[in-house]
């Protein structure tokens, strides 16, 4: 599978394999969506499983993963998983 890494933080910022996408405020992320479809589009080309973790630390917005994980919906990543801080995972 190919992964990608994506870190949403505290101020908004969505950084994709530290590529930072569209604003903090922009709750449709349309550079985000077609990034991930681009994505999605190549996995499928090569048959590989498209998975994508996303790290949204303390202090993120509910909101905000809600933007992220519908501009997944959008691009039609389906195969997401989230990561735990070493604290969380006890």
């Amino acid at each position: 599978p190919d992964e990608q890494i994506l870190e949403i933080r505290p101020d908004g910022g969505v950084v994709l394999n530290d590529l930072a996408l569209d604003t903090p405020t922009s709750q449709a992320l349309p550079e985000l969506q077609k990034t991930l479809l681009r994505f999605r589009e190549a996995c499928a080309a090569a048959k590989v499983e498209a998975m994508l973790t996303i790290d949204a630390g303390d202090g993120v917005p509910h909101q905000r993963v809600i933007d992220v994980l519908n501009a997944c919906a959008q691009a039609e990543v389906v195969n997401i998983s989230f990561a735990l801080e070493a604290d969380d995972a006890l």
